[in-house]
């Protein structure tokens, strides 16, 4: 079985030309809905697609499809950067889960400085407290060096400024932990207040303590839109939402697919 890949923003003429030819020729082809069920094209055409990522068979993969378009070629690009962050980090899924999950909060002006941030959190020590959001907060604030940026509306969860200082100092010293991050290296200028890089970091911190963005979450999704609805409750805004499925679901789904199809 040969499958060809459909992303949001692929090309119609290189995908649907191409699955024409080859089921003239009576190849077995399926085309694959990365995003979903219906695939929109660059140019507003939707394509309910054969099957969608989940229900693809390692066993019987003669060959892949991959057409252009924009921004369908870089949905399928960004896989091939979580695929290097998997092998950079000796084949630790998660943590490359969270990498690209941070990269995507960075929304390109911070994109970097949050990357850098996932590689250095101690993803294992803070599971072990992954039941109380202000410790999860704590360290994730410290380690970016944004403790004394925390927003001081917080108190309707009890992370005042003060507490999350008082969690940090007793993390750090059990962890061993500091700061890997100067508050020099975030960009605030030109970014909206409820965009800005503390407010991001303390909605990860919720995301980590309510365990939805890891990679067995990504895996159970067959819903892409359900799927977002899960995360608004944590106070993720709907065009959020959408950048981290394009951004983060999708291509961890994809380069997990690629990786394991011979398993």
């Amino acid at each position: 079985m040969f499958y060809l890949f459909l992303a949001e923003g692929f090309e119609v003429t290189e995908a649907l030309t191409t699955l024409d030819v080859m089921r003239r020729a009576k190849l077995s082809v399926q085309t694959v809905g990365v995003t979903g069920e219906y695939v929109t094209s660059s140019h507003g055409v939707t394509v309910k697609s054969d099957i969608v990522l989940s229900d693809i068979s390692p066993d019987d993969m003669e060959g892949v499809i991959l057409p252009g378009g924009m921004p369908g070629t870089l949905n399928l690009e960004r896989s091939e950067k979580v695929l290097g962050r998997v092998e950079r980090f000796r084949g630790d899924w998660e943590r490359a889960t969270f990498i690209t999950l941070a990269r995507t909060f960075g929304f390109g002006l911070n994109g970097d400085a949050f990357e850098r941030w996932a590689e250095h959190v101690p993803l294992q020590a803070v599971g072990k407290h992954r039941d109380h959001l202000e410790q999860v907060a704590a360290i994730f604030l410290g380690m970016a060096g944004l403790l004394e940026r925390c927003p001081s509306n917080t108190a309707a969860s009890q992370m005042t400024p003060e507490v999350l200082q008082r969690e940090w100092r007793f993390l750090s010293a059990k962890f061993q932990l500091s700061e890997t991050m100067s508050p020099s290296v975030w960009r605030h200028m030109r970014i909206r207040p409820q965009n800005f890089p503390e407010v991001r970091i303390l909605h990860l911190a919720r995301l980590f303590h309510e365990d939805r963005c890891s990679l067995h979450r990504f895996l159970e999704v067959d819903d892409v839109s359900a799927f977002a609805g899960t995360l608004r409750p944590c106070g993720i805004t709907e065009a959020t939402c959408r950048l981290l499925v394009i951004n983060t679901v999708v291509p961890v789904l994809y380069a997990y697919g690629i990786q394991h199809r011979d398993e």
